[in-house]
């Protein structure tokens, strides 16, 4: 079980990912959520290790018992609720080039500010870019989460820099061994084109 400090204090604990509960967070299922009706007023902080499996299985390729990584500040100030994370999960991508997969490391962070259904925010959350609206008496953050790994995805995953990818007429990896594709079809253009010729001649 996680133990709490006193206001502005730090907490810190395996809970989430033991399947313990508290009153101020809990892991319901494959949704994380915070209670706001059981979590003190000002800043907490808290780390968190939630089955990657549960979380982020549908979006990237994860080995059975990885962990997500999480760290949380959440400032309350009345009824709104500050989250900010940052995540690490190992995970694996498969390469735009030779289409091997490869490990990776999904690294981000967000910030998101919760308030009240219907209700004007204060004007000191204005630089937070990120808001959303919560009913009744927790929210869920799990869509930070998802998020935040969608964003760590890159547009071009490669396995490495330099990678050869494949041959485009055979298919073969050219990074495990060349191929003599190429030479073969330049010969046989070269014979064609000289038949070619030849015709034209006769």
């Amino acid at each position: 079980m996680i133990g709490y400090a006193a206001e502005g204090g730090r907490a810190t604990g395996s809970a989430f990912g033991s399947g313990e509960e508290t009153d101020y967070n809990r892991s319901k299922g494959n949704a994380m959520e915070i209670s706001v009706e059981s979590l003190p007023q000002g800043l907490w902080e808290y780390g968190a290790a939630l089955p990657a499996a549960d979380y982020v299985a549908d979006i990237i390729h994860v080995k059975d018992g990885m962990r997500i990584a999480l760290q949380l500040r959440v400032t309350r100030m009345g009824d709104e609720v500050l989250v900010e994370g940052d995540l690490d999960v190992a995970g694996s991508l498969q390469c735009a080039r030779c289409l091997e997969e490869f490990p990776y490391d999904f690294r981000g962070s967000f910030k998101t500010l919760y308030a009240p259904e219907r209700r004007a925010i204060a004007t000191r959350w204005n630089e937070v870019e990120n808001v959303e609206f919560y009913t009744g008496s927790a929210i869920d953050i799990t869509s930070d989460i998802r998020d935040c790994v969608l964003a760590a995805i890159p547009m071009k995953p490669l396995c490495k820099p330099e990678c050869k990818g494949l041959c485009r007429f055979c298919g073969q990896n050219l990074n495990e061994s060349a191929c003599d594709c190429r030479e073969r079809r330049a010969a046989a253009s070269s014979g064609l084109l000289g038949e070619f010729f030849k015709k034209k001649r006769s």
